[in-house]
């Protein structure tokens, strides 16, 4: 028969063990970077590692009930141990895939399907906090929250659910700047160029109303709302109507937010194509130059620019309507 250790040897050893398992996964020790098998990317490889992650899973599993039997023929420290921990880890698991506690933690939705390549957020117009289940009727929803439903919508390539939203809102603030550019978005990427710059156009017309623009999210809008009514005039052939609103761009001082001063470089890249597609090769080249002072990656841009063969604005223009 088995004697068991006296307590204090068993405690001590207890809180040792607890405290060494507990610094390597600090410490990201390998083998301990993941809590689970469950939803590992390993099992998924298509090699040899995929299945044997596959089925150390299994493994890990079947070990419960010799662990369990185990357990009674083991030291009271060791039984505490192993009870206490699988208790918790239980308990941790049940309450993750609940959807009211994944909420109030913010976590993502388990149900959500992933984001594909061929569905993204649209461009700078980011939902701004994660939409909770909603639990009141759609005409209630302020326009925040309609906006932030649809962004949702659109996250998930479910365009016909986003657009009922997004006209929502508008009815209920027709120059509601988020929901114009988004629609904007939507019908240039339909090919509807006249509808998509009308409601560009209204956007940057409720945005100069304003006056001096202070707030960044402002700065990034009115950014966003030029650049795509440059574009979607460009597309009707309308280019010397485009530049006019990227030059308004090109005129603002360079933000400093980050998000925004991509936003401008994109801008400028497309100020710089619209020029080139007209013959005004010299100032294309001027953008450019400040472009590549910023990021060298935009040289190759300058280089096309320069050189006898300039395909420039048209190699642009397809990559862009790849993006779409």
């Amino acid at each position: 028969m088995i004697s068991f250790a006296d307590s204090s040897v068993q405690i001590p050893f207890f809180i040792l063990g607890t405290a060494s398992v507990r610094q390597m996964a600090l410490n990201n020790y390998f083998g301990f970077e993941s809590v689970s098998f469950e939803k590992s990317s390993l099992t998924t490889l298509p090699n040899i590692i995929g299945v044997l992650a596959k089925y150390y899973r299994f493994y890990l599993q079947f070990l419960t009930i010799p662990i369990a039997v185990a357990g009674f023929y083991l030291p009271q420290g060791s039984l505490i141990y192993w009870a206490a921990n699988s208790t918790i880890t239980l308990v941790q698991q049940l309450a993750l895939k609940h959807p009211h506690v994944r909420e109030k933690l913010g976590l993502p939705d388990k149900l959500s399907p992933v984001d594909s390549g061929n569905s993204r957020s649209m461009d700078g117009l980011e939902a701004t906090f994660t939409v909770p289940m909603v639990k009141k009727p759609i005409q209630e929803l302020s326009l925040l929250e309609l906006f932030n439903l649809a962004i949702k919508h659109l996250s998930k390539g479910e365009q016909d659910r986003a657009v009922p939203l997004l006209r929502l809102a508008l009815s209920k603030d027709p120059e509601y700047v988020r929901a114009l550019i988004a629609m904007g978005q939507i019908l240039l990427k339909d090919e509807k160029l006249v509808e998509a710059t009308d409601y560009f156009e209204r956007a940057v017309a409720k945005l100069l109303h304003v006056g001096h623009l202070t707030e960044i999210e402002e700065i990034d809008h009115l950014i966003l709302a030029s650049t795509w009514s440059g574009v979607a005039l460009a597309r009707q052939g309308k280019v010397a109507e485009g530049i006019v609103h990227l030059e308004r761009i090109a005129n603002m001082k360079e933000p400093e937010d980050a998000k925004t001063k991509t936003h401008y470089c994109d801008a400028l890249l497309v100020l710089s194509s619209s020029l080139a597609s007209i013959g005004r090769d010299e100032e294309a080249a001027k953008y450019l130059r400040i472009l590549t002072s910023h990021d060298p990656a935009y040289g190759k841009y300058l280089k096309d620019v320069e050189s006898e063969d300039n395909n420039f604005a048209n190699d642009l223009e397809n990559s862009r309507r790849k993006d779409y």
